[in-house]
């Protein structure tokens, strides 16, 4: 009885260590980022449930892309692809709100006519 109790504790030990790993692994990603206002590169930890990585994805004054990047540098060809998705970017969302403004008043027209 003793051994079998001695061999679970071992067994949730290295599970409890094995799924901490997975953990740390999964939320901790080493992500480019570059940076609309500058242009700029920066490195960037961010975890899944970051909030801040919302914040920069919606902020419409300081709009993030994160891309997941496996070399460290750009190469200027790259760069600039980012730089013209960034403003594409800044483009649909320009255009979202514009719908987003039309719609909201043909709902309002119609709720006054009713």
């Amino acid at each position: 009885m003793f051994k079998l109790k001695k061999h679970l504790f071992l067994f949730q030990i290295i599970l409890f260590i094995f799924l901490g790993l997975l953990f740390v692994i999964d939320n901790n990603k080493q992500v480019m980022a570059i940076d609309t206002n500058n242009n700029n590169l920066v490195w960037q930890n961010i975890t899944r449930n970051n909030n801040k990585m919302r914040e920069y994805t919606t902020e419409r004054n300081n709009i993030i892309e994160y891309i997941l990047m496996t070399d460290e540098q750009l190469q200027p060809q790259r760069l600039q692809n980012l730089i013209m998705l960034r403003d594409n970017y800044n483009e649909l969302i320009r255009n979202l709100e514009q719908q987003n403004n039309l719609f909201y008043h043909i709902i309002n027209n119609n709720n006054r006519n009713h």
